[in-house]
């Protein structure tokens, strides 16, 4: 049996982009089940905080033109008098403690991360809304919190950021990097990754 096609995502969880992009990428690989594979990789925009915050109007104008470009999921507006999260590090640290409970489970939480915010208006850089989600996708909880109160999630998230700069040139998300040969910037429809894999010989 031929090896997996694999397919790599730089993504951020505060972006409305990725959300877009990580659902149809969980879309394709239903489809094509285990002729490819996904690896998810952290590249928060703002590791450091040193960036300043986009206004509330400025994020629901790319809310609402993600809902309109995958219909299939909900955006909501964030209100006006609700702070944004003062940081994208938690959910990214949070994502990799996920990570290390098997990639069914994983792909469940980040999922909820991004619902959670970009559907529910949850701030997703709160300590108590990680645990939550934790708790609904039915990850082992108590070694969630351990390994969210250590320092290995933060330093792999920004490994896997500063790999992507490096390797691939990412400089925004979500990037999508098929096989060794295709790079697909931004969220594009589901057919032009269909159209990636079946250009690199995977057929369904």
């Amino acid at each position: 049996m031929a090896q997996p096609l694999n397919i790599t995502i730089y993504l951020d969880y505060i972006c409305p982009w990725c959300y877009v992009a990580s659902t149809r990428l969980l879309m394709l690989k239903k489809e094509y089940r285990e002729k490819i594979t996904i690896d998810w990789r952290s590249f928060p925009l703002d590791p450091y905080g040193l960036q300043p915050k986009y206004s509330v109007e400025r994020l629901n104008e790319g809310r609402l033109r993600a809902g309109r470009e995958e219909n299939s999921l909900r955006f909501e507006p964030w209100p006006e008098n609700k702070p944004l999260p003062n940081s994208g590090i938690p959910a990214h640290k949070a994502a990799k403690c996920a990570q290390i409970q098997g990639e069914e489970i994983f792909e469940r939480y980040q999922i909820a991360l991004m619902k959670a915010y970009s559907s529910y208006c949850e701030d997703i850089a709160d300590r108590q809304v990680l645990i939550s989600l934790a708790e609904e996708v039915r990850l082992d909880v108590k070694k969630f919190i351990s390994d969210l109160e250590s320092e290995w999630p933060l330093k792999r998230a920004l490994a896997e950021r500063g790999e992507g700069v490096q390797n691939v040139n990412v400089i925004g998300v979500p990037t999508v990097v098929v096989g060794e040969l295709a790079v697909l910037e931004a969220a594009v429809p589901l057919e032009v990754y269909r159209q990636a894999v079946r250009r690199l010989g995977v057929q369904k």
